[in-house]
C-alpha cells in the first residue's frame, strides 16, 4: 500500500487536498535503518536533522513536487481559471510495459490520468526525472515544467499561456 504524504496546500489550490502518493521502499521498512550490527548497539544518527543531507532523495523530490504545485496553484488562481484538485502521485519509474502517452523522445517522466467518478491523477516518475538532471535546482524546475506540461494538457492549453516564461 502506497504511503500517503499530505501538506497543506494554498487557499483555493487547484490541487485540492494536495496529496503525493508513494510507494513504501525498503528502507520505509520498521527498523530498517537502525539495525544491530553484531552486538554492538544500534547506528546513531549521521547527520543532524536541521542539515539539508540528512534528507532522502525521495523527500527532497517530495519537497520539490509540493513547491511546483503550489506555484502552478498560485499561476492558476492568478489567471482564475478554474481547476480542478489533482491527485500527485510519486513513483519511482513507470511499470513495466506501460504504454507511452507522451511524444516526447526519451524516458517517461510524467502521466495524467483521468479515470471517471475520480479526480485527475498526475504520476511523477522520480528516478527518470532525477537522471535527467544534475542538480537540485534544476530538478525543481524541471519537476515545475513537467507538471506544468500535464496540467496545460488537461485544461487544453499550452504552458506558456499559464506562465509565459515557459
Amino acid at each position: 500500500m502506497p504511503a500517503l504524504f499530505s501538506p497543506t496546500p494554498p487557499a483555493g489550490s487547484p490541487f485540492g487536498p494536495l496529496r503525493i502518493e508513494r510507494s513504501a521502499a525498503a528502507g520505509d521498512a520498521p527498523g530498517a535503518s537502525a539495525r544491530d550490527r553484531h552486538g554492538r548497539g544500534f547506528r546513531a544518527l549521521v547527520l543532524p536533522p536541521h542539515v539539508p543531507g540528512y534528507r532522502t532523495r525521495r523527500e527532497t523530490f517530495e519537497e520539490l513536487a509540493v513547491e511546483a504545485a503550489q506555484d502552478i496553484a498560485a499561476r492558476l488562481g492568478a489567471l482564475r481559471l478554474e481547476a480542478g484538485p489533482y491527485l500527485v502521485e510519486i513513483e519511482d519509474v513507470p511499470a513495466e510495459g506501460a504504454v507511452r502517452t507522451a511524444e516526447r523522445e526519451g524516458p517517461q517522466l510524467s502521466k495524467l490520468e483521468h479515470a471517471p467518478g475520480h479526480e485527475p491523477t498526475l504520476t511523477l516518475y522520480r528516478r527518470p526525472i532525477e537522471c535527467a538532471v544534475r542538480g537540485r535546482r534544476e530538478l525543481g524546475t524541471l519537476l515545475y515544467r513537467v507538471m506544468l506540461g500535464e496540467v496545460a494538457a488537461s485544461l487544453h492549453m499550452e504552458p506558456h499561456d499559464i506562465d509565459p516564461l515557459m
